[in-house]
């Protein structure tokens, strides 16, 4: 049975989360940001026995679950309406690759859809006729950043008493988890718009 790439990407999200909480506990225990005791936390977190990271997946799949696909979208690509890169499939980025053949594209699938939500249709019906492993990396990857993104947002506002314990060093926490998401968030966006391409590249052969 293929494991399917949400499973996958759980080992990565986990250690992602370990990292943090690492960070977490450090400032909880010590009110400061200490690189030694983050090291000595992740390490023990690291270690820990197998219910433990079994646990922490069904927590992952638990936190991930509580949020719809709208509001994951939103919060990446900071659209209300048709948010996904595939919504400009064919009026956009499908003239952004100098690998992909507008001609041949047209021959495929006809005139070129102007409508959004086509758009997104028709991409994605281009998307699942392609067996191909590098499109399957692109979208392992853009499922990762997604998660990610998600699993950064809740940390924040689960970690938002810290600042009124610790006031500076807390609000440096939050303000890091800020830039954690901001980072995260690019790298959601950028691997979806590229498996965009991706796709319409392959289609096009």
């Amino acid at each position: 049975m293929k494991i399917s790439l949400k499973t996958q990407n759980l080992p990565l999200i986990g250690l992602y989360i370990i990292f943090n909480i690492a960070i977490f506990l450090t400032i909880y225990n010590t009110g400061s940001i200490d690189i030694d005791n983050i090291q000595q936390y992740f390490t023990e977190l690291q270690v820990k026995d197998g219910i433990f990271f079994t646990l922490l997946s069904l927590v992952i799949i638990i936190a991930s679950g509580m949020f719809s696909n709208k509001f994951k979208e939103i919060i990446i690509f900071w659209k209300l309406n048709d948010r996904l890169p595939g919504c400009e499939a064919f009026s956009k980025y499908i003239y952004e690759d100098d690998r992909i053949n507008v001609k041949k594209i047209k021959a495929k699938i006809g005139k070129l859809p102007n409508n959004p939500k086509k758009q997104n249709s028709k991409w994605y019906e281009l998307f699942k006729s392609i067996n191909n492993h590098s499109i399957d990396k692109t979208h392992k990857d853009s499922l990762l950043c997604r998660e990610l993104t998600i699993m950064t947002l809740l940390m924040f506002l689960l970690t938002i008493p810290i600042f009124y314990k610790y006031d500076i060093v807390g609000g440096y926490y939050l303000i890091f988890l800020g830039l954690e998401y901001l980072v995260v968030r690019y790298c959601a966006k950028n691997t979806a718009e590229r498996l965009v391409v991706n796709t319409l590249a392959l289609s096009s052969i």
